[in-house]
């Protein structure tokens, strides 16, 4: 079974997480769980609109019927009561909204991660990665300049791995290196 819907739809989440930060955060974040409260600040109402219409995008797109469009009290409503404990049936999505808080915090390294976990197994995963320089990704025969940061990782059962620039560029399929000697190898 493919999950090319839910590859985009997960995708099109991880990508919008926030651009690269220009320096340090020097604000304090709460670090309680989110609730439909926090989207219900002025300063939320973009990521609650972009949120509302990524739902109702997938929806459409998953082939669900008699599912009205919904609206962003619906959501609000959803993610309050969005408390599965996951389990081995089902469809359940797991998100970590800011994986490396305190490189979030100081503007450097972090990623957000998103899967899905189909009767109880990882069916496909994205990680978003919006600090990280580009070129520090090796990737043959492709031209980056030293400046561009931002990227996405994807894998999908069956299919492989493969990474793109957070501007949604042509996805490269990554592999693993023949190296022997580990001292010489690499992540990327």
């Amino acid at each position: 079974m493919f999950y090319d819907r839910q590859l985009a739809a997960a995708k099109k989440a991880a990508s919008l997480a926030p651009r690269p930060l220009p320096g340090p955060v020097s604000f304090l974040l709460d670090f309680s769980d989110s609730t439909q409260e926090d989207l219900r600040k002025e300063e939320a109402q973009g990521t609650l609109k972009r949120i509302t219409e990524l739902v109702n995008e997938t929806l459409s797109s998953d082939g669900m019927t008699g599912v009205l469009p919904l609206s962003e009290e619906d959501v609000l409503v959803a993610i309050d009561n969005g408390k599965s404990e996951g389990g081995p049936r089902g469809q359940h999505w797991v998100l970590d909204p800011i994986d490396g808080t305190k490189g979030f915090l100081r503007g450097d390294q972090y990623a957000i991660a998103l899967a899905l976990l189909d009767e109880g197994k990882v069916v496909l995963g994205v990680l978003a990665c919006p600090n990280l320089p580009l070129a520090s990704v090796v990737i043959h025969n492709q031209h980056i300049s030293k400046d561009e940061v931002g990227c996405l990782f994807f894998a999908q059962v069956g299919t492989g791995t493969y990474m793109q620039s957070l501007d949604g560029s042509k996805a490269t399929k990554l592999h693993v290196c023949a190296t022997e000697n580990l001292e010489e190898a690499s992540f990327f």
